[in-house]
């Protein structure tokens, strides 16, 4: 009890040192812009220029809070298991980032049809599109996924030709608040993997010569 509350309390400090550090810099560029601009001053040069910027950073706050609020849902939320169709639930996402994915020189999806999981539909969905996310963000120009059924398992695979995760970053990189790609911090695989871990479910990174590799069973 004494480890598990040690635990709660270290998590509860990264949580605050994440979003003060997360948080300021949007915080401080959208105040400083918009004083700016009620003074007839544009950073940017323009008013739309700078409206731009301050929209920019807007977004970035949404992107966080959002990764915030998942991240208390899974800490808070019990889960409600049913029988779902993962079939569906991967094809109503991809559709979600249509836009996105039309700018991937080569996206290759492969799904089975009528994939059936005894999972809670809203963690599953969450998990999905954080590794759809992911290969979206990092790719260069191939991304590929599949989904199937292998020996009583459900076998998810997420692979892009983006830049290969070090070795030393693969020991953490499911652990929250850890430098991840790019020196950004992140929720996202961290969430991924408790995701997981609640459905008695596994996830591990593969370098390949050509990229990376998310497998996932469930």
């Amino acid at each position: 009890m004494h480890i598990k509350l040690n635990e709660k309390d270290k998590l509860q400090k990264n949580t605050l040192q994440y979003i003060s550090h997360e948080m300021k810099t949007p915080i401080m560029i959208i105040e400083s812009y918009t004083a700016s601009a009620k003074d007839g001053i544009y950073p940017k040069g323009n008013l739309e220029s700078s409206l731009d910027t301050i929209l920019t950073q807007t977004d970035r706050m949404k992107v966080k809070v959002d990764s915030l609020l998942k991240f208390v849902t899974l800490s808070t939320k019990d889960l409600k298991k049913e029988n779902i169709n993962l079939t569906y639930i991967f094809n109503n996402i991809l559709l979600n980032y249509i836009l996105q994915i039309k700018k991937v020189d080569n996206f290759i999806v492969k799904i089975e049809e009528n994939i059936e999981i005894f999972a809670d539909r809203e963690k599953i969905q969450n998990l999905v599109e954080n590794l759809v996310e992911n290969q979206l963000k990092y790719f260069n120009k191939f991304v590929c996924i599949r989904v199937f059924k292998y020996k009583g398992k459900t076998i998810m695979l997420f692979f892009n030709d983006g830049e290969q995760i070090s070795e030393e970053l693969k020991k953490r990189i499911f652990m929250p608040f850890n430098k991840g790609y790019n020196g950004s911090n992140g929720l996202g695989l961290y969430i991924c993997k408790t995701v997981l871990l609640q459905h008695n479910g596994n996830i591990k990174v593969v370098n390949s010569k050509i990229g990376t590799l998310f497998k996932i069973e469930i």
